[in-house]
């Protein structure tokens, strides 16, 4: 349930813990911080990007980046639940002091319900995000809320790290198959003649009307709007191996497809419904010893 987060006493920041994200993974991190039961909030920095996560008695409540990406109307947006000419004018009024999530309740744009829905994704997506991160700083600064405005959730730490280690694992493991994300991806069937003898799942199909021999791997995944970029990757994959993709040429740097689609921030009729967040699957691996969080070992040249 979503609240919105008023403290009685003004923000200590009280700094706890910091390092290097070079020695520490985010995952140990938030371990480290979820079993201590701490509250207070995470500082995640490196080049041209910050994220904050804010925890409440070990459970992560709020969180907030600098990446444009990742902001929650673009993440709406994205999902094809608002336009981006609906964020803008909802932007207009959150620079006057109130937050997007207040705006778009009071405007009935979203339910109480979808909002709480739709934060959990974001907030997840930020998460996420830091897994794969292997330089810049951290700082935990305890006793520290979310700003006051924040419409705050109250979010399971285990199964957020469970799967964001299962998508960073995956990423890892499809960079192989497409080590390119300007690479662009032709149809190999005609999919307009093939409707009625070749079998595939909606999402599926959402993907393979996508490959038109003129977008990228990296525009088709923005146009799939699933915040798993790795279930877009993994359907691509499928299509390649079965012979109904194959990747022909890159794209330049600056050619953005001109005509055939939406470009990247608007919405595409591929959105039908909403990106879920899977549940968290396979196993982590702790560097805990004795309350003891460890640097995990240098990568190997």
């Amino acid at each position: 349930m979503a609240a919105c987060y008023n403290p009685t006493t003004p923000p200590l920041m009280e700094k706890t813990l910091e390092g290097n994200l070079a020695a520490f993974e985010v995952p140990d991190l938030l371990t480290f911080i979820g079993l201590g039961g701490r509250t207070g909030v995470l500082v995640l920095e490196r080049p041209q990007q910050e994220t904050k996560v804010f925890f409440r008695e070990g459970k992560a409540v709020f969180g907030t980046s600098t990446a444009e990406e990742l902001r929650f109307g673009n993440t709406l947006v994205r999902l094809g639940k608002v336009s981006a000419q609906t964020v803008e004018r909802v932007m207009q009024k959150q620079r006057a002091g109130a937050r997007i999530g207040q705006v778009l309740l009071s405007e009935k744009i979203l339910t109480e319900e979808a909002l709480a829905s739709f934060l959990k994704i974001q907030v997840s997506e930020v998460i996420f995000h830091t897994f794969a991160w292997r330089e810049g700083t951290f700082t935990f600064y305890d006793k520290t809320p979310p700003p006051a405005t924040a419409v705050t959730l109250e979010m399971d730490l285990q199964n957020l790290i469970m799967e964001g280690v299962r998508r960073r694992d995956d990423r890892d493991r499809l960079a192989a198959s497409f080590p390119d994300r300007d690479m662009i991806l032709e149809a190999l069937v005609n999919t307009e003649r093939v409707k009625q003898s070749v079998t595939l799942l909606p999402d599926e199909w959402r993907v393979l009307f996508l490959v038109d021999g003129r977008r990228s791997v990296g525009e088709i995944c923005h146009l799939v709007g699933n915040p798993d970029e790795v279930a877009t990757l993994q359907i691509l994959q499928h299509l390649r191996a079965a012979r109904r993709a194959q990747g022909r040429g890159r794209r330049h740097q600056g050619n953005r497809e001109q005509e055939g689609g939406p470009l990247p921030g608007q919405r595409h009729p591929a959105h039908d419904q909403p990106a879920g967040l899977d549940q968290g699957r396979g196993r982590v691996l702790l560097s805990l010893d004795k309350g003891q969080l460890h640097p995990r070992p240098p990568p190997e040249q």
